[in-house]
């Protein structure tokens, strides 16, 4: 499958795989990824549990949950390792229950309590309990794992005051196991889209016990302790990546991909790759996009996605010009916004782009 680099970066980070688990994604050939049934393999044989074959960069990621970015390579790996309380429905976007079964808002949207599905296990054996869950928030939330961006979870009663060394205490924050299968948020105010929230990386439970046991390196293959759909069986570095089926994940018996196998090159080579079978999904480059979409035969295999996102270009205020309204009006006013998109959307076929402008 072709996919336009720019339009579908973000849902190729965060949701191929998750759709790969939940409605079987299967490789039909050499290029093309479908839904369904396992379909026949290049050899001409049925199998049951194939390999899907993918790119995540030339930069090894980090696939510790706490530390990796949700639209990321290593969020990408992160959603397959591990899972949370919640997922997003890959239609809405809305929370659905994923290692939780439900969960109760109070009336002022202050408190919420969750409760987890009995019997889940991680990767090494041990049960998956609400205890976990409340160590991964901590850890997230814990100054000294160096979380780049922990304030989403700061709607946490004194997740931020524990995160910026205000206390220490972690039985202050919000965070509160009633037993192995309940878990209680108390927020710091209403916020009823709390478990969207919950849906990132940084929000799953994490084995206390691996991570103690060697807190530099707990997730090389040889250490690392999971619960999501896959395990990671191996990893060269800046080189290969190599993910197999957990037969321990609760859905196990949907889970329709049995290994996914990620080459670690860039942009170019990946796309040589494709050509030549190696892959069965990538990103287009830019170059060779309006190259792709008017080929014969890579053309009906390309897939364009589009995704929600804001940008914007600021102002350094304190810089002059720039520090004189009427010179930022001139440059806002001197921008040539429909060149702008035209530009963008003859790369990228984008078809739903809007500007605006404001001034301060």
């Amino acid at each position: 499958m072709l996919q336009e680099k720019e339009a579908v970066k973000t849902r190729l980070s965060i949701g191929l795989l998750l759709i790969t688990v939940s409605m079987g994604l299967t490789p039909a050939s050499a290029r093309v990824v479908v839904t369904g049934e396992p379909r026949s393999t290049l050899d001409g044989m049925v199998s049951s549990s194939p390999t899907l074959h993918l790119n995540l960069g030339t930069t090894d990621p980090t696939i510790d949950p706490a530390l990796a970015p949700l639209a990321s390579a290593g969020g990408f790996v992160a959603n397959q390792l591990f899972l949370g309380l919640v997922r997003p429905d890959e239609e809405t976007g809305a929370p659905i229950p994923e290692l939780a079964t439900s969960w109760v808002m109070s009336p002022d949207a202050t408190v919420f309590t969750f409760t987890l599905r009995s019997g889940l296990t991680w990767t090494d054996g041990n049960p998956l309990t609400a205890y976990d869950v409340r160590y991964g928030i901590l850890r997230s939330l814990d100054p000294a794992t160096g979380v780049e961006f922990p304030y989403p979870l700061f709607w946490i009663l004194n997740a931020e005051e524990y995160n910026t060394g205000v206390i220490t205490n972690t039985n202050l924050v919000g965070v509160t196991v009633l037993d192995y299968t309940h878990l209680r948020f108390t927020l710091e105010q209403p916020a009823a889209f709390f478990p969207s929230i919950l849906t990132l990386p940084m929000a799953r439970p994490m084995p206390s016990w691996a991570i103690t046991a060697h807190p530099t390196d707990w997730t090389e293959p040889a250490h690392i302790v999971t619960n999501g759909t896959y395990r990671l069986t191996a990893w060269t570095h800046g080189v290969s990546m190599t993910l197999e089926e957990n037969s321990g994940y609760y859905d196990a018996a949907n889970v329709q991909i049995g290994r996914v196998q990620f080459s670690m090159v860039d942009d170019a080579m990946a796309w040589t790759m494709y050509q030549a079978g190696q892959l069965d999904s990538v990103v287009v480059p830019p170059g060779e996009w309006n190259a792709a979409r008017s080929d014969p035969v890579l053309g009906p295999q390309l897939h364009v996605a589009t995704r929600l996102g804001t940008y914007y270009y600021g102002f350094n205020t304190a810089e002059a010009p720039f520090n004189i309204l009427l010179v930022r009006k001139a440059f806002v006013a001197a921008l040539n916004r429909q060149g702008v998109i035209d530009l963008v959307a003859g790369q990228s076929d984008a078809g739903a782009l809007s500007t605006a402008q404001g001034l301060s």
